[in-house]
């Protein structure tokens, strides 16, 4: 190829030329095929000779590599991010006779070789910046390598996964009986999970969410938007007092002593207003 490499066994045909004084042409040695992975190797041939008897041989020089480079380690820093941010993927690769040319990467299916997005290759590493187009969803993440020989090696693969964007805006009354809670809609949320004091609690299909069963007492709730399966980060927390619901004590069960002013509506339907004593 272009980088003076072969990548599979070569034949070498050669040919013979008679000088001039000589009365006829001379032979010809046969081809050699040269199938050993090696560089700059000197390959000689078998004697030409003319029908003088006088003989000369030819040579050749060959490089061969017919294994594909390593790759190893393949990482993601981080392995899980937000929709609209990057990470870094990067890769280990080496070929220990031809060296590494180029390097590639492809999320899903195989384009095939020499089809994919380049990476950058340096002091044994290939390197890319990747994750800002995608959206939410775990993706395969496939590098492979090619050496000056042009051999390919096998994909090496490592998972990516695109979080949908937090929540915001979670807010909630306070105090309340039972915590109304409301935040900004995600754009492509197919749900959210509602988490009280770190515990999930329920989840909903809209930018809503009532918690009726709380118990009185102070409680923080925070929200996560759901999207093709992958979750995102905590909204803003929102810290809720709850209150039980008030209730009527009977005069039977009032404490004797006490005078209290107060007053109140009745409304009644259909029958006689009660009466009420002290």
């Amino acid at each position: 190829n272009a980088n003076g490499w072969y990548n599979a066994p070569v034949t070498i045909t050669w040919s013979s030329v008679s000088p001039p004084t000589s009365p006829r042409p001379p032979s010809t040695p046969p081809p050699t095929t040269v199938s050993t992975d090696g560089a700059n190797q000197v390959i000689t041939s078998a004697p030409s000779c003319d029908p003088a008897g006088d003989c000369a041989t030819g040579s050749y020089t060959v490089s061969i590599d017919q294994t594909p480079p390593a790759v190893s380690g393949v990482t993601l820093s981080p392995a899980a991010i937000t929709t609209g941010q990057t990470t870094t993927l990067s890769a280990n690769v080496s070929d220990s006779l031809s060296g590494v040319a180029a390097a590639e990467y492809f999320i899903g299916t195989d384009p095939g070789q020499g089809n994919g997005t380049a990476m950058s290759v340096a002091n044994g590493q290939a390197t890319a910046t990747i994750g800002s187009g995608l959206s939410p969803g775990t993706y395969t993440v496939n590098v492979r390598a090619q050496d000056q020989a042009g051999n390919w090696s096998t994909p090496v693969s490592t998972q990516l996964t695109i979080k949908p964007s937090a929540p915001s805006g979670l807010s909630a009354p306070s105090p309340t009986a039972a915590p109304a809670l409301t935040w900004n809609p995600v754009a492509g949320a197919a749900s959210y999970n509602i988490y009280r004091d770190g515990t999930e609690i329920g989840t909903a299909t809209t930018a809503s969410y009532t918690d009726i069963t709380a118990a009185p007492g102070s409680h923080t709730y925070q929200v996560t938007a759901v999207a093709s399966g992958v979750e995102s980060d905590p909204s803003n927390s929102v810290t809720v007092q709850v209150g039980a619901a008030p209730a009527i004590t009977s005069a039977a069960s009032a404490s004797t002593g006490m005078r209290v002013p107060f007053s109140f509506t009745v409304t009644t339907t259909g029958v006689p207003i009660p009466t009420v004593s002290e």
